[in-house]
């Protein structure tokens, strides 16, 4: 129960922040660890930094064909697999098949990207975050399976968009000027080209 728990928090605490995080605890005679386990982004120096793996907070994880790790797994559903995912210094919970298909579990309600052209041209615009989620906004759409997600530098604005496009084109264009907060996305990479399927669990 009570590794079960630390799991929750540790992954939950990575949601909510992009910085990499340590479990420490206070340093004992000899060095050994003791007493309650906190999550800081470095230890403190009369702490000693816990090994999430030692602990068995850290379960199973999906690999690409090549053996490179994809992400560790949050949950499996129904035949669907839940990653928690890090690229750069962002983090994301996506979902993911076996043939290296991903799908952005975005935190703005949909993983749509949108333009304020007709024909999904110019600046990529994702929805702003939902404050009450720890997902953030984000978006996997052309070219292949770029992953995009909101410019962090920036703040939300009131934005009319009059175009939107997902995984496969073509470009839908919107019947009526949507109007709705949104932020100007960055592409983070190709997914496909980062790893190569089929995907496996170990």
């Amino acid at each position: 129960m009570v590794r079960a728990m630390l799991s929750f928090v540790f992954v939950m605490s990575l949601w909510s922040n992009a910085a990499a995080a340590m479990l420490c605890a206070r340093k004992a005679t000899g060095g050994r660890p003791q007493g309650n386990v906190t999550i800081r982004e470095t230890c403190r120096s009369k702490e000693v930094q816990l090994d999430p793996v030692a602990l068995g907070l850290q379960g199973p994880a999906v690999y690409d064909a090549a053996g490179k790790k994809v992400g560790d797994i949050t949950e499996f559903q129904g035949g669907t697999l839940f990653i928690f995912f890090r690229l750069n210094q962002f983090s994301f919970p996506l979902e993911v098949n076996q043939n290296g298909t991903f799908y952005a579990l975005s935190g703005a309600g949909n993983n749509f990207l949108y333009f304020e052209s007709t024909d999904c041209t110019g600046t990529p615009l994702v929805r702003a975050q939902n404050p009450n989620t720890f997902a953030p906004s984000s978006s996997i759409s052309p070219p292949g399976q770029t992953l995009y997600t909101a410019d962090p530098q920036i703040t939300p604005q009131l934005i009319g968009v009059r175009s939107m496009i997902n995984r496969d084109p073509p470009c839908v264009t919107l019947q009526h000027l949507e109007n709705s907060y949104h932020v100007p996305a960055i592409a983070l990479g190709d997914l496909s080209r980062l790893f190569a399927p089929p995907f496996h669990v170990r």
